[in-house]
């Protein structure tokens, strides 16, 4: 299946509502993917704190909360927040607007319902992705600058479509 970068983007020059958070999503079923994705955004200044990874619980074979910890253990001081559907998740996801460090928090639960902030067979889709094992990667985009940068490494490693969306971040 070609993949294609959906977008909800708007005619613009990229600037940032305050109350609006630009987030980039990719789709993974493969640990060696997800891996590489995330040396890359490390590799171009994007903090895996400000990522998260929404999945069902056993995502990638059962393999993905352990990857996570590995990542933690080898080095890295900050690893993706990791979301998995069914569980409680009561706090805030911060992502910051890299370079300026502007805050934008959004609600864990916000972010586990797809169906609530993304229109129908693109929710459908990724539901579908989640079920079968796989995981979403979420990553804030800040800058015209990042946006090119994490879609074109989404582009080239997620399993299924990108998609950019707009938050409503809470006041």
């Amino acid at each position: 299946m070609d993949q294609q970068f959906i977008c909800t983007i708007r005619e613009r020059q990229h600037v940032q509502d305050d109350h609006k958070l630009r987030i980039a999503l990719g789709v993974y079923d493969d640990l060696t993917r997800l891996r590489t994705t995330l040396g890359e955004f490390e590799g171009f200044g994007l903090d895996l704190e400000h990522t998260v990874i929404v999945a069902d619980p056993g995502a990638l074979g059962g393999k993905l909360e352990g990857e996570l910890s590995t990542l933690a253990v080898s080095g890295r001081s900050v690893t993706p927040n990791l979301l998995i559907r069914g569980n409680a998740h009561d706090g805030p996801i911060e992502f910051a607007d890299w370079p300026s460090g502007f805050k934008h928090t959004v609600p864990a639960d916000q972010l586990l319902q797809f169906d609530n902030w993304i229109s129908g067979s693109l929710s459908e889709d990724l539901n579908n992705h989640l079920a079968s094992g796989a995981c979403v990667l979420i990553a804030p985009v800040t800058t015209a600058q990042l946006e090119w940068r994490i879609s074109n490494t989404l582009l080239k490693y997620s399993l299924s479509q990108v998609q950019l969306h707009d938050l409503t971040s809470p006041h």
